[in-house]
C-alpha cells in the first residue's frame, strides 16, 4: 500500500492510497528425499514431499525406473497424498536407477534419485494358481499350479493353505499339506457342498511378506451399462500392513491374447476396495487388482483376472402395420398416432444402426385385425 499526500500550505492537505499487488513466484518445485527397499525382482520406493514446493501446492508425482539408460517403468501419480509405490517383474542381479518427480502448477522440479542393484537371490515369486473354476459339483477339486522364479535358491517345498469366506468374511488361513517334492505341483482337496473356499500355496512366498493374490468379486461376463463397479475383498497380508491397491486393465482384442496392464487407478485408502470403470461398447476388458506392502506386490497372474465384455444396451425395435385403420398397431402404440405403415424406434441411434440391416434382410411379423367382430391373425 502506498500514500501520498500533498500540502501547499494553502487549505487542507489532499491525500491519495494506492495498492500494489505483488504475485509470489512460482516455481519448480525442489528435488526430494527418495528410499527404496529391493529384492531380487521386486522394489518399493518412498520419498518425502519437497522441502520447497516452488510457491505452488504439489499436485503429482512421477515414478521412473531406467534399465541401462533406457526407461521400463513410468508411472504418474495424480493423488498427491501419496508417498510410496511398489514395482515387480524386474531382473536380478541387475542395477537400476529409480527417479521420483514432483509436479506443481508450473510443471516438474528435479527428480530425487536413486541407483540400486537387485539382490541375486531372494525369496521366490508368488506360485501361479490355474485352472481352478468359481464353483463345483463335485465334492473334490484338484489344485494346480505352476512352478515360480526360484530367484536364485532352489525352491524346497509348497504348503497348500485354505480358508473358509463366510457371508463374504474371511476365516483364518489353516495348513491343509506340505508337498516337499517340489516335482509335485497339484493336489486334490476334498469339499463341503455350501462352504466358499480360497487356497494359495507356495511357503516361500508366504515366508516373503507380499500379499496374496487379490480376488474379486460379482463380475459378470457380460455387462449391457458403459460402466462396471470392480469388487474386490481384502487379501492376507501375512503380517504386514497393506498400503494400497492398484487396478489394472487390458483389452482382449479379436480373441488374441491380451497386451500389457495399464493402471487405472492406485488407491491408498485401502477401506475402499472398489472402483467404478467406463466401458466402450463391443470391447472385450481384463481387469486385475492387486496389493501392496512394503515387501512388494501381489501377483497379477491369469488366475486372478476377469474378463468382461460391453455389449451395449438392446434397443427393441417394433413394426408396425397400419394400412387397415381397424388393425392393432405395435404394441405400446395408439390407432391415431400414425396413418401409414412404418417402422418404430425407440431412438434415433437404433434406426441409424438397422437400416442397413432391414435392406438386406426380411422382418416376420404377424398382423392382427378384426373382421366381422372376430380377431384374425396373419
Amino acid at each position: 500500500m502506498y500514500v501520498c499526500t500533498a500540502n501547499n500550505g494553502v487549505g487542507q492537505a489532499k491525500t491519495a492510497t494506492t495498492y500494489v499487488t505483488v504475485p509470489i513466484e512460482t516455481r519448480l518445485p525442489d528435488h526430494h528425499i527418495i528410499h527404496c527397499r529391493y529384492q531380487a525382482t521386486s522394489l518399493t520406493v518412498k520419498w518425502t514431499p519437497p522441502a520447497d514446493n516452488g510457491g505452488s501446492p504439489i499436485t503429482a508425482y512421477r515414478v521412473v525406473i531406467l534399465k541401462g539408460g533406457s526407461e521400463i517403468k513410468n508411472v504418474n501419480i495424480t493423488d498427491p497424498g501419496t508417498t510410496s509405490r511398489s514395482f515387480g517383474s524386474l531382473t536380478k542381479d541387475t542395477k537400476y536407477t529409480v527417479k521420483v518427480f514432483a509436479r506443481n502448477a508450473v510443471f516438474e522440479g528435479l527428480a530425487g534419485e536413486k541407483a540400486l542393484k537387485t539382490k541375486y537371490e531372494g525369496v521366490p515369486a508368488t506360485a501361479e494358481i490355474y485352472g481352478l473354476p468359481s464353483e463345483v459339483t463335485n465334492d473334490t477339486i484338484t489344485l494346480k499350479w505352476r512352478e515360480p522364479k526360484n530367484n536364485g535358491k532352489e525352491i524346497t517345498l509348497y504348503t497348500v493353505y485354505q480358508r473358509i469366506v463366510t457371508d463374504g468374511k474371511q476365516g483364518e488361513w489353516t495348513r491343509l499339506k506340505t508337498i516337499t517334492d517340489i516335482s509335485v505341483r497339484e493336489l486334490k482337496v476334498k469339499l463341503e457342498k455350501g462352504k466358499f473356499k480360497r487356497r494359495w500355496k507356495d511357503q516361500e512366498s508366504l515366508a516373503s511378506g507380499i500379499p496374496a493374490a487379490v480376488e474379486m468379486s460379482d463380475i459378470p461376463s457380460e455387462v449391457t451399462d458403459n460402466t462396471i463397479t470392480l469388487k474386490w475383498s481384502e487379501p492376507q497380508n501375512y503380517g504386514t500392513e497393506i498400503t494400497q491397491y492398484t487396478v489394472y486393465q487390458r483389452i482382449v482384442t479379436d480373441g488374441k491374447l491380451p497386451g500389457e496392464w495399464d493402471e487405472l487407478k492406485t488407491i491408498t485408502d485401502v477401506s475402499i476396495r472398489e472402483l467404478k470403470v467406463e466401458l466402450e461398447k463391443g470391447k472385450v476388458y481384463e481387469f486385475v487388482v492387486t496389493a501392496t506392502n512394503i515387501h512388494g506386490e501381489s501377483s497379477r497372474d491369469e488366475g486372478n483376472s476377469r474378463s468382461v465384455k460391453a455389449i451395449g444396451g438392446l434397443s427393441q425395435i417394433l413394426m408396425v402395420e397400419i394400412n387397415n385403420p381397424t388393425a392393432r398397431k405395435g404394441r405400446n402404440m395408439s390407432n391415431e398416432e400414425h396413418s401409414e405403415s412404418e417402422f418404430y424406434y425407440p431412438d434415433e441411434e437404433t434406426k441409424e444402426t438397422t437400416d442397413e440391416a432391414h435392406s438386406e434382410s426380411e422382418f416376420d411379423y404377424s398382423e392382427e385385425t378384426v373382421i366381422d367382430g372376430e380377431l384374425n391373425t396373419t
